[in-house]
Order: C-alpha cells, then sequence, then structure tokens
C-alpha cells in the first residue's frame, strides 16, 4: 500500500478530532459543535479550533454553510475505512 504523502498526514490530535466528528456524525443527523468535540476528546476549545482549521485545509473536514457550528468528515467514504498510516506519531 502507497504511503500518503506527509502534507496528508494527520497528527494524533488531529486524528482524536477527526474520530469524534466521525463518530458523533455516524450517532446524530448532523455533525458536532465545538464544544461536542471538547467535551468527547478533553481538548482545548482553542486546541480543537487550530486543528480543525487543519484539517478543513487537508480536506478531512467540512463545515456545512447552512449550519455554522456543525462540522462533518469530508468524504463519506471515510467513515466506513480509515488508514492507520494518516497518524503521524509526534516526536
Amino acid at each position: 500500500m502507497a504511503k500518503l504523502p506527509e502534507s496528508l498526514r494527520l497528527t494524533t490530535t488531529q486524528y482524536n478530532i477527526w474520530t469524534a466528528i466521525a463518530r458523533f456524525a455516524l450517532g446524530h443527523a448532523y455533525g458536532p459543535s465545538v464544544r461536542d468535540i471538547h467535551q468527547a476528546t478533553g481538548h482545548s476549545i482553542s486546541t480543537i479550533n487550530t486543528n480543525l482549521r487543519v484539517l478543513q485545509a487537508k480536506g478531512y473536514v467540512a463545515m456545512p454553510e447552512d449550519r455554522l457550528s456543525s462540522y462533518r468528515p469530508a468524504r463519506a467514504v471515510d467513515l466506513l475505512v480509515w488508514p492507520m498510516e494518516v497518524i503521524k506519531k509526534a516526536g
């Protein structure tokens, strides 16, 4: 299996946030708010907001235009298969 380019790899924190978003989206008819992500991960709001911007830039999450406080996985297939190689071990 080919490795993902460095630009698409996630840190452990980014992976934890993405996982919280995916799990919430699977259990609800909408994506989580930043507060929901905070409750699921324990990360600070500042850390979550910083990493959400990175996840959006990398194409892993999207925010629907009609709902300003809800994030969702960018691709439905990401909910079914998640290659563990996207986790970049923090130094």
